[in-house]
């Protein structure tokens, strides 16, 4: 894999380089990671023990509040009953949730 310029790089690696938490060549192979399994950048990171949740989230805490609601929309989806009314409560609760709106 090509090596990428230190200062082209974007986003997350970006920060983690300049914070020396993880090396150009850890960017790289993350990201080939990242395109080999598709998992996020952050995931692959985690998983390889190069960086631990609280340093990532403090520097990046972002990242918690997105994780925060994607447990929220899988702790809505399964929770998905076999009534017409149960689908439907749990499809408004949804739409508000992904639109950020009420149902009249």
């Amino acid at each position: 894999m090509e090596s990428t310029s230190h200062n082209t790089r974007p986003g997350l690696a970006q920060l983690l380089i300049e914070n020396k938490l993880i090396s150009e060549a850890q960017a790289d192979l993350a990201v080939g990671d990242q395109e080999i399994t598709g998992m996020s950048f952050d995931e692959v990171l985690l998983l390889r023990g190069w960086i631990d949740k609280p340093t990532l989230y403090k520097l990046a805490p972002w990242l918690n509040e997105a994780r925060s609601s994607d447990k929220e929309m899988i702790e809505i989806s399964t929770s998905i009953g076999t009534h017409y009314q149960e689908n439907l409560k749990v499809y408004r609760r949804l739409i508000e949730k992904i639109l950020g709106k009420g149902w009249d």
